[in-house]
């Protein structure tokens, strides 16, 4: 823009010298040149005058010698001719005598004016002697040589001034330039910050035409404004799920207690279950018994002792009170067997109440992050993502075993990108997790990492042949929630995005070539020029 406003101006300047210096130096050109001609008809009109007392009043040559003998001391040549057009008297030079000379000298003679004529660097000027016809003519030849160096000196004076007028409306326009376009630069250097995640930076208000510095403190009220909304936003988002992760840890901690005071019950029941059965056994083999031989049963009974029986009573009043679990608030009733306990599918309603609470604090984590990654702004460094690559593949290979999939891992590059300390990890982490989840048992999931140096960039790629995913839901993957299921909180993606934005990269989803979903992720490559802060 400097430029462009300083050549704007430089060639309106020069026009305008152009347009004042030609016509200057021709009119004093032209002035030189009639002072020249002016001086030379003056000179030849004084010998003109000498020789009229000789050629028109007879008298002696002596005057008219006299002046011949002057102009030639001046450095004019000098030549009088009679009316017959005879040469009367000259100078030692020949060019006022020459074929030249005498032409002109005829003409005066024909038509008694004064005439002048230019050949070479000899200026001619031929006046008639006397008020008589036929009177004589006289040609007095002058050099030019001082009119062309003067004329010379003229012009390169207008020259050199107006070579200095320009290179001074150069400078006052690459000044009024500079004046006029750093503070826009630093205005639009300042929103490309802002537009980075950069919320408080402000624009210099000091300096430049009164309306750049109003637009400079319009501008910044509008960055306050949006630093305002926006710290807002994150730092309720931040509390809300910090706030959040406390009550659903201490719920999902009792509900695992809960759930193993709901085992050591159950195992309490089947024992107690198993004991009733066996008295039960005992009681019909007893009863049988008896059926057998009747006389044998009464023997026995009689011989039982007192103590024996208030034993068996207290037995079958144990067998009628209510069964109970250490720790546990279900007791089975009198006579009710603990196998039919209310609530037989506790255990399974307690494991899908576990698995909504670990999806809460799944949903909580991420917003927390989503909200962390919001609000940092770091200097970006150069980080191999190959490496990288390599590293959260291998961390990633307990699971992919665990579910047995197959994660392979990127072949080797020395391919570079500016990214923020840690931003990598997370994008990969949060795109490997997406795949593992969308691929079946037996599936792969490949990462590659290549660099384009046509556009200096490094293109990470996360490749599964899982089923895919169809159009609507990639255009709203990468928004909060968009892709949100059962499995996850939605907002891997979003995260995914958000980082790689903030690092001046772009995110785009492909169909895999055979079926499946692959993640396009491209990063300034480290080979461009310096990064910048987010």
């Amino acid at each position: 823009m400097t430029r462009r406003i300083a050549l704007a101006f430089a060639a309106l300047v020069a026009v305008l010298l152009v347009a004042a210096v030609l016509p200057l130096g021709a009119a004093m050109q032209s002035r030189e040149e009639e002072s020249f001609r002016f001086a030379t008809i003056s000179a030849a009109r004084q010998v003109s005058a000498a020789a009229e007392e000789t050629l028109v009043d007879h008298h002696p040559p002596d005057a008219m010698n006299e002046a011949v003998a002057a102009a030639e001391r001046d450095g004019d040549c000098v030549g009088v001719f009679a009316g017959t057009g005879a040469l009367v008297t000259a100078t030692k030079c020949g060019t006022a005598k020459d074929s030249a000379a005498i032409a002109i000298a005829t003409r005066t003679l024909s038509g008694k004016s004064e005439i002048t004529a230019r050949s070479g660097d000899w200026l001619r000027a031929a006046v008639p002697v006397g008020d008589e016809d036929d009177s004589g003519a006289v040609v007095l030849a002058r050099s030019a040589e001082s009119l062309d160096h003067r004329v010379d000196v003229m012009w390169g004076w207008l020259a050199l001034t107006a070579v200095a007028c320009l290179a001074l409306g150069v400078a006052l326009a690459f000044a009024l330039a500079r004046w006029v376009s750093r503070p826009l630069l630093a205005l639009d250097t300042t929103a490309a910050r802002l537009g980075d995640g950069v919320l408080d930076v402000r624009a210099p208000t000091e300096g430049g035409p009164p309306e750049v510095r109003r637009l400079a403190r319009t501008f910044n009220r509008m960055a306050e404004r949006t630093e305002t909304l926006v710290h807002a936003h994150r730092g309720w988002v931040a509390d809300v799920s910090h706030q959040l992760r406390t009550p659903l840890t201490a719920l999902r901690l009792r509900l695992d207690v809960l759930a193993g005071e709901a085992a050591e019950a159950a195992a309490e029941q089947q024992a107690a279950a198993e004991q009733q059965a066996v008295a039960e056994q005992q009681a019909v083999a007893e009863q049988q018994a008896a059926a057998a031989d009747p006389e044998s049963a009464v023997a026995a009974a009689s011989s039982q002792s007192p103590d024996t029986s208030r034993g068996s009573d207290f037995a079958a009043a144990s067998n009628q009170s209510p069964v109970t679990s250490p720790g546990s608030d279900f007791v089975a009733a009198p006579g009710q067997s603990p196998a039919t306990w209310p609530g037989s599918d506790f255990a399974a309603e307690l494991a899908g109440v576990q698995e909504e609470i670990e999806r809460l604090s799944r949903l909580v984590d991420g917003l927390l992050a989503v909200a962390r990654a919001e609000a940092v702004v770091a200097r970006r460094v150069a980080v191999p993502v190959a490496e990288v690559a390599a590293e959260r593949v291998s961390a990633w290979e307990p699971v992919v075993r665990e579910h047995g999939q197959q994660l392979i891992v990127p072949a080797v590059s020395r391919a570079a990108a500016w990214l923020a300390p840690g931003d990598l990890e997370q994008i990969l982490d949060n795109v490997i997790a997406n795949a593992l989840a969308a691929v079946p048992t037996g599936g792969h999931v490949r990462v590659d990492a290549v660099a384009d140096r046509e556009r200096d960039r490094v293109v990470l790629r996360v490749i599964d042949d899982g089923p895919g995913m169809s159009d609507a839901a990639k255009q709203s993957a990468f928004r909060r929630f968009g892709a949100s299921s059962g499995a996850g909180s939605g907002l891997g993606l979003a995260i995914v995005d958000r980082l790689v934005t903030a690092n001046g990269g772009e995110v785009r989803l492909a169909d895999t070539v055979g079926g499946g979903l692959t993640v396009v992720v491209e990063l300034p490559a480290a080979s461009s020029a310096g990064p910048s802060d987010r």
